[in-house]
């Protein structure tokens, strides 16, 4: 679906120019509709577009911080899109400024959920008919750009039929289907393991998950990509620069766990080593076998 994320921390200090007055470019606005994953509920997204948006361009969306303010301040951006024929689009996140609020759900945490901001971001691509873009983020909007750009590096390279089946199933939360399986299952094919058929062991893991699948729905969710469960805010990443071990770090070419993932682990472990595998995805120790041992040896024993 989309070719390129740019995820960027985003300091706007000294960008003051006005968007309305940059350069005389075309502004438009508008609210496109928005059904919330968890309850049904309809909704509307409220955005403004800086330029003009038309095929064969790559608009910059940008992500407003907080989470709980508004995207107007974004829109001092409008300059840096000078020397790019995309426009620059805004929009408010659910619940803030011009979009639908929702006061009476204060304090409720199945609500206000990262999944809840996936599915917005995914609305407003659909809503303006968006497939190539550059997504640029503040403050909570480069987290949510971040966790965007790890789920999406393989989901939008898979064909438009699996491709727009899983998203559909982010989107809307109906993820026990058919044809989401077969979706899922896909993914798997290619980014979890690439050997056909299975390892008989790695057969046996996927039985034992099948046959009691209590742990994995309660800590991760029912969402093959989204996690909805107990882990949703759990993260390691700011205990990594207290790891004083050696540490080996590995992932595959094609891994679910892409590069974008690894490289927090690769930056702040202060004493690490990164190896990616060429011709695997997420089990190198079966689909690179040999490659895996005499990694592994090496770093341990030599």
């Amino acid at each position: 679906m989309l070719p390129r994320i740019v995820t960027v921390l985003l300091c706007i200090v000294g960008l003051t120019t006005s968007a309305n007055a940059a350069d005389g470019a075309p502004v438009s606005e508008g609210l496109l509709d928005f059904k919330i994953p968890s309850t049904g509920e309809s909704g509307k997204t409220w955005y403004r577009i800086i330029g003009k948006l038309e095929p064969g361009v790559r608009p910059l969306i940008a992500l407003h911080g907080g989470p709980g303010v508004n995207s107007g301040y974004l829109e001092a951006l409008a300059p840096v899109t000078k020397g790019r024929p995309g426009p620059l689009i805004v929009y408010d996140q659910i619940g803030n400024g011009n979009s639908t609020h929702y006061p009476k759900t204060i304090g409720d945490t199945t609500f206000w959920t990262e999944r809840l901001f996936f599915a917005q971001l995914e609305s407003v691509l659909a809503g303006l008919r968006i497939t190539e873009y550059d997504l640029i983020g503040h403050s909570w909007g480069a987290m949510l750009a971040a966790m965007h750009a790890a789920q999406r590096t393989w989901i939008s390279q898979l064909p438009p039929p699996i491709r727009d089946v899983l998203i559909k199933g982010e989107e809307t939360g109906e993820t026990d289907t058919k044809e989401y399986e077969n979706a899922v299952n896909y993914f798997i094919s290619q980014h979890f393991c690439r050997l056909h058929p299975f390892p008989p062991s790695l057969l046996e893991a996927f039985a034992t998950l099948s046959k009691d699948p209590t742990v994995c729905l309660t800590m991760n969710g029912n969402s093959g990509f989204t996690i909805t469960g107990s882990l949703k805010d759990w993260t390691v990443i700011p205990d990594l620069p207290k790891i004083t071990a050696p540490t080996l770090v590995t992932n595959g070419r094609y891994d679910q766990t892409a590069d974008i993932a690894v490289e927090p682990f690769v930056q702040k472990i202060p004493n690490v080593k990164w190896v990616r595998f060429e011709n695997s995805s997420n089990t190198a120790l079966f689909e690179e076998p040999e490659k895996y041992r005499s990694v592994l040896e090496e770093f341990l024993y030599k």
